[in-house]
């Protein structure tokens, strides 16, 4: 009852008079739109398109090097560049549906739009990365800790592929690294590792788990969860993490590294001994490691701690392509738990009720409606209000052996996490050849590299616990 109350309190003061003030203001907003396009179309001698859908919010930090996606493959053999070029040039840049690749983002009005480089060349996109072939591991997260704290060049296309290779003693053999870097505003991670997987890999051994079933609601559900999506607004907005990893402005300078957990068939038991997914096996642990974080600076937090998962909205009969497609749950850590298998159900059930609740998808129909038409003074300021502590995303890759084009073999592949200005962690899932790995970014500022440490030597922990747990669990009964 009480929880009904104060839904319809919210959706009184907030629900009824946000809709009656914003029906004619974006209906204006929605003019003036049209008008500036025809206007651009007419300035540029060619029809102009605006930004639109959730592309926008990522630009409303796009200074911030945290919101371009690092993507990498390391690959057997010797590197060729020219190589590399044309294959980009046939399957990417000469296609006309990817027309992103040749354009960037220009702000004016308050609106973002696309508009072609004066002059695209491939020389600007592709390029060696000029440094020490590095020898270890150490030294590679370095120079991807040093890459991910650098700006795209402007006024062209956000994307870039860097390539360098490695010492022989990192693998005691002749091996490549191909970090692809692109703008947030142009994919997500679903969407954008699958263009990387389809433009340099052999189609015959793309191999990838299978696609959930897809969650729908019913008309009345929806209904429902509209009415009580104003209180979850007002909760989001309200949320306020207070710990010691919410510090200073970021500086833009990161900790970049990734590890393998564990092999699948072993989250696999996990999973089917204690009913929970791939996703909140992790985000457990995570909650455990911070947990001992917190102990061990004798910093507890005076408030809940929050982790923002991205959800992809995209079905599975459609096409892939360079474009956000996603929306997110806020979701609380399980921190007051004294076990791991007890901060594993509690966090089953918390991202259960996530998922069963339409809130999700109204939000990502709410920015679609309300994002492509309110000027971006108006959105950026309404995204400050949002606080959290980290992010953590899942992207499932291939579970094959797989070659590129070259029938080089592909030993490591990932996609480092993006942080930006509202999070001072981030961590991301994925799988790949029957391995479960975890990147992570952590801001310099906030977090010592000692800790850094610590936080991913807990995680490691905190699996093993659970491993250990669920196995005795079996016993007993």
């Amino acid at each position: 009852m009480r929880e009904f109350l104060l839904a319809f309190s919210c959706f009184l003061l907030l629900g009824i008079p946000s809709v009656l003030l914003l029906a004619p203001i974006l209906c204006i907003c929605e003019i003036f739109r049209q008008f500036f396009t025809i206007c651009l179309s007419i300035k540029h001698r060619q029809w102009i398109q605006l930004v639109s859908n959730s592309n926008t919010i990522y630009l409303l930090q796009k200074d911030m090097p945290g919101l371009i996606l690092n993507y990498f493959m390391i690959f057997q053999g010797s590197l060729d560049l020219a190589q590399m070029k044309e294959t980009i040039k046939s399957k990417w840049t000469d296609v006309k549906k990817n027309l992103r690749l040749r354009q960037h983002v220009v702000d004016s009005c308050g609106y973002f739009y696309w508009l072609p480089d004066n002059i695209f060349t491939i020389d600007n996109h592709v390029k060696i990365y000029k440094c020490k072939p590095p020898t270890n591991q150490n030294e590679l997260d370095d120079i991807f800790s040093e890459i991910s704290s650098q700006l795209l060049a402007e006024n062209i296309s956000q994307w870039l592929v860097l390539l360098f290779p490695l010492d022989d003693a990192f693998a005691n053999e002749p091996r490549y690294v191909m970090l692809f870097r692109f703008h947030h505003c142009l994919g997500d991670g679903y969407n954008s590792t699958r263009m990387l997987n389809h433009c340099f890999l052999n189609e015959k051994c793309i191999k990838y788990l299978p696609a959930k079933t897809e969650k729908s609601f019913s008309f009345s559900a929806l209904l429902i969860g509209f009415f009580y999506h104003f209180k979850y607004i007002v909760d989001t907005l309200l949320t306020k993490d207070c710990n010691i990893l919410k510090g200073p402005s970021q500086t833009s300078k990161r900790y970049l590294t990734y590890f393998i957990v564990c092999s699948l068939s072993r989250m696999k038991t996990i999973s089917n001994r204690s009913g929970a997914t791939v996703n909140d096996v992790m985000v457990s642990c995570v909650a455990g490691a911070l947990k001992k974080y917190f102990c061990k600076t004798n910093a507890v937090p005076v408030s809940d701690v929050h982790c923002v998962v991205p959800v992809s909205m995209q079905s599975q009969s459609e096409e892939v392509g360079f474009k956000n497609d996603i929306s997110v749950h806020l979701l609380p850590f399980s921190l007051s738990e004294k076990t791991a298998l007890e901060r594993l159900e509690s966090t089953r059930q918390i991202i259960c009720k996530a998922k069963n609740s339409p809130n999700y998808v109204l939000h990502y129909n709410l920015i679609k409606l309300i994002m492509n038409r309110l000027p971006n003074q108006i959105t950026r300021h309404i995204f400050r209000l949002i606080d959290i502590t980290c992010y953590i995303t899942n992207v499932p890759m291939q579970q094959s052996q797989c070659f590129n084009v070259y029938d080089q073999e592909v030993m490591v592949c990932n996609l480092l996490p993006p942080l930006d200005g509202s999070a001072s962690l981030s961590f991301l899932i994925s799988s790949f050849k029957g391995y479960v790995q975890l990147s992570v970014s952590i801001d310099k500022t906030i977090v010592e590299k000692k800790y850094v440490d610590f936080i991913i030597e807990s995680i490691k922990e905190e699996f093993q616990e659970l491993e250990k747990s669920c196995e005795n669990v079996i016993k007993i009964t």
